[in-house]
């Protein structure tokens, strides 16, 4: 853990910076209002800023961990708001943030859960219906 911690990294954005990067693009694409295009667009630049890493600097180790756990939040409420293709309770999905009225609530076909795991280094998703109705 310390070598990871210590490890000097070309190009590497300070902790706290990284942290803010992350949550600007999590709100941006996964925000109240959501679009299949603002959430691919968030997950490009996800992929982009993992690729930065990041520095401790000032910051405590558990700080450093924290980002990584947010890291791997934000890429999971990512990939599953782009593969509910509705709006739901407070988060609307539009076509197009253009639009004025808010793709509707699929009952029946959305009434699931969105399993999250990792294989290796993938992030996969199982949609499940509910054990009771």
């Amino acid at each position: 853990m310390r070598q990871e911690l210590e490890q000097p990294v070309e190009n590497a954005l300070p902790a706290p910076e990284f942290r803010q990067a992350l949550q600007e693009l999590t709100e941006a694409g996964a925000g109240i209002v959501r679009t299949e295009t603002g959430l691919q667009e968030a997950l490009r630049s996800l992929e982009t800023l993992k690729s930065r890493h990041y520095v401790l600097g000032e910051k405590s180790p558990a700080y450093y961990y924290e980002n990584r756990s947010l890291l791997l939040t934000a890429e999971a409420v990512l990939r599953a708001a782009l593969l509910r293709d509705e709006s739901r309770g407070p988060h609307l999905r539009f076509a197009q943030y253009e639009d004025n009225i808010p793709v509707a609530r699929k009952e029946g076909i959305w009434e699931k859960y969105i399993v999250v795991r990792r294989e290796s280094e993938a992030m996969l998703l199982e949609i499940r219906e509910p054990a009771l109705k």
